[in-house]
């Protein structure tokens, strides 16, 4: 890749780890707004596991709304309800197979969650690298 490539995904990955950190770090001070999201998470009420799965535990919990959980229901028992189908099945699909492979056993559903943002931010930044190469394309900025 050329060194344009690398400095282009440095920036991204540097703009995601700060949205992610600001998006952690507003979770924990001001808490959730949907709290029904706490009825996955058994063991963070207890307060039970590793540190390594607490901090997981913290990053799931900080991504799991809204879409996501509909997206995580799919991926977990497959199309149920009618609405499921607005999910396209790869996202699920690779996601439920990144948890297969665990993470030095933490639960299931966090792993998933952790496994989806990783997945998430990868594509992301291939789409910027594409988009980038697209723009100088058509632009003639070769």
């Amino acid at each position: 890749m050329a060194l344009e490539t690398w400095k282009l995904l440095r920036v991204t990955f540097a703009v995601r780890a700060v949205q992610i950190l600001i998006s952690v770090a507003s979770h924990t001070l001001l808490g959730d707004y949907d709290t029904s999201t706490m009825l996955l998470y058994p063991e963070e009420a207890a307060g039970g596991g590793s540190g390594f799965c607490d901090a997981l535990r913290v990053l799931a919990t900080t991504f799991d709304h809204w879409d996501s959980v509909h997206l995580m229901g799919v991926a977990e028992h497959g199309y149920v309800y009618e609405h499921n189908h607005a999910f396209y099945p790869a996202v699920p699909f690779v996601a439920s197979w990144i948890s297969k492979l665990g993470a030095g056993g933490c639960d299931d559903r966090t792993v998933l969650i952790v496994g989806c943002l990783l997945l998430n931010n990868l594509l992301f930044s291939g789409a910027v690298v594409v988009m980038h190469f697209l723009s100088l394309k058509v632009l003639r900025s070769e």
